[in-house]
């Protein structure tokens, strides 16, 4: 709800006559032609066509990290999915920032870094140098195919990591890239899924899923993060390391 909020805060400030004609990325083209139509859109509101992340740690301290999504709009109520909210630690930069989408009628807008709207968070007791940064795309309505795409400059304080894969919506397709420094390793763990293998070129770690299906959210439901199905990740020999062994498996709790 905080999140819906903040979304709603940031289409005041920036109406559409803020955003920016402009076309299709190269990278969401071909998510444009899938058919979604076995989906009802009374159930199913929206289907994220794409979730992709990749992480570069290029030094023991600092990591590189670009996330990508695509959803396709099935029912007003998928109006939620136009925007995105980013938490940013301290020590976190934000590189880029951007999005769009595709209306029905055919015609492309796009926002910016400069449309998004950055907070700082406070905790009950005393200030924090965390903060996070909206990003809405506005008149967001049944038909609309929406990307989002974003890459940070985060400090590396701990060698774990969390990739989650499903969510409350279809997943069509989900993807991790992982490349580490010459001499580290990766080991994983998955939960709720089947055992995940990665294609691995040297050190890069490539994960690929799809067709995950959606977790129906219920009052009465655990968190969504304990139930769905997810990865975390140790990244070994990056100046972080804790002694966390054991390459890859899975966790059917």
């Amino acid at each position: 709800m905080r999140k819906l909020w903040l979304l709603l805060l940031a289409l005041t400030i920036f109406p559409p006559s803020a955003l920016a004609l402009g076309s299709l990325p190269d990278w969401v083209e071909p998510l444009a032609e899938i058919d979604v139509s076995e989906f009802d859109p009374t159930e199913v509101y929206a289907v994220k066509l794409l979730n992709y992340q990749e992480v570069r740690i290029a030094t023991p301290e600092r990591a590189e990290r670009t996330v990508r999504q695509v959803y396709r709009i099935l029912a007003a109520r998928g109006a939620r999915y136009g925007g995105t909210v980013v938490y940013l630690p301290e020590g976190t930069k934000v590189r880029r920032m951007r999005g769009g989408t595709q209306y029905p009628s055919g015609d492309i807008e796009t926002v910016k870094e400069e449309d998004s709207v950055e907070t700082q968070l406070f905790s009950m007791a005393l200030a924090s140098d965390a903060r996070q940064r909206s990003l809405v795309i506005p008149e967001v309505t049944k038909g609309c195919l929406v990307w989002l795409e974003y890459s940070l400059d985060e400090e590396l304080v701990v060698p774990f990591d969390r990739w989650g894969l499903q969510e409350n919506i279809p997943v069509l397709r989900s993807e991790l890239l992982v490349e580490l420094p010459a001499g580290a390793e990766l080991s994983w763990k998955s939960y709720n899924c089947e055992e995940l293998q990665p294609v691995v070129d040297g050190n890069r770690y490539h994960f690929v899923v799809e067709n995950l299906k959606r977790v129906p959210y219920e009052p009465s439901s655990p968190p969504l993060a304990d139930i769905a199905a997810h990865m975390v990740l140790h990244y070994h020999d990056c100046g972080h390391d804790h002694g966390y062994r054991g390459r890859g498996g899975c966790h059917n709790d």
